[in-house]
């Protein structure tokens, strides 16, 4: 019997579908394919060029960019697969540097086995475990109204017994000519093939995005677009949240639309989001649905400072 793999469904929820002939390694990486924070969802992923707590996971560049520096993000998913996140940014030579940390938690699983010709496989009565854990450092240099990021990431991917670590890096820019635009471009995930079990390259993946915020009145209007290819497929983000309140006392609401990766995937199109700041603290919401698999729901604490 050969090892079980974990497959990733819709590029956003994993299924805990062991397929007898391919290596833990075959699906990659999970982790590095979910929005880190849950307005990263909301907006569609379209966070190249939008900064926040964890603007080092969209684009190395946008560190520090943002008033919130410390965050934490917890995800849950189907099939009781869930994934957080916690980041923290400070100022740091001429520039600013941001740590992000990782998790998916795999859950419990079936084994399957090989059954002649069939693609699923039979029960082997057989449970496995696994997960992935990641750490990533990155430092934008700031030089007027261009930044430049760097950012360095270690993967840890196991699954049914099987391990490997990973490094990888990420590089980015980010132009800001005026307060109300910004332009950004990041290339994520430059680095060797996880190999636990089978060989699978991590998903490399270039983003070109634009970021436009505007006061309306008593309204604040972000607009965010993004441009990606991840794994030889095209994609688009947009996303929009309208703000309205005070610096002490302040509510969002977020909408986002991405593309999907594949024709299969089940994930809707649509994503929906918000968030409450109190003074110094904002706790965000995000929600797709999953087709059949059912939805993922994130939440988030913020601090600004």
């Amino acid at each position: 019997m050969n090892r079980p793999l974990v497959l990733m469904a819709a590029g956003l929820v994993l299924t805990a579908v062991p397929v007898a002939g391919q290596g833990a390694g075959s699906a990659a990486t999970v982790v590095l394919r979910l929005a880190p924070s849950a307005r990263g969802l909301a907006l569609g992923g379209a966070m190249t060029a939008v900064g926040d707590a964890f603007a080092v996971e969209f684009n190395p560049a946008a560190t520090g960019v943002a008033a919130v520096r410390a965050a934490a993000t917890y995800q849950t998913l189907p099939v009781d697969v869930v994934a957080g996140a916690a980041a923290f940014g400070f100022d740091a030579l001429g520039g600013a540097a941001a740590v992000s940390l990782r998790f998916v938690d795999y859950g419990e699983v079936d084994v399957l086995e090989e059954d002649g010709g069939s693609n699923v496989g039979v029960p082997t009565g057989e449970t496995a475990t696994g997960g992935e854990v990641t750490a990533l450092a990155g430092y934008a240099l700031v030089t007027g109204p261009l930044r430049i990021g760097l950012a360095g990431r270690w993967l840890r991917l196991d699954v049914a017994g099987l391990t490997d670590d990973a490094f990888a890096a990420d590089v980015g820019a980010l132009l800001t000519p005026v307060d109300w635009l910004a332009v950004g471009i990041a290339v994520q995930n430059l680095g060797p093939a996880v190999e636990a079990g089978r060989a699978a390259p991590l998903p490399t993946t270039l983003r070109v995005g634009t970021r436009l915020s505007r006061a309306m009145g008593p309204l604040q209007a972000l607009v965010a677009v993004e441009g990606r290819r991840r794994e030889e497929r095209n994609g688009l983000g947009v996303g929009l949240e309208i703000g309205a309140g005070s610096p002490s006392l302040r509510a969002d609401a977020r909408v986002g639309y991405e593309t999907r990766g594949a024709g299969g995937d089940a994930y809707s199109r649509l994503v929906f989001g918000g968030g409450v700041r109190v003074e110094r603290v904002a706790v965000d919401f995000a929600y797709r649905a999953l087709g059949p698999l059912g939805a993922t729901k994130q939440f988030g604490l913020s601090l600004l400072f």
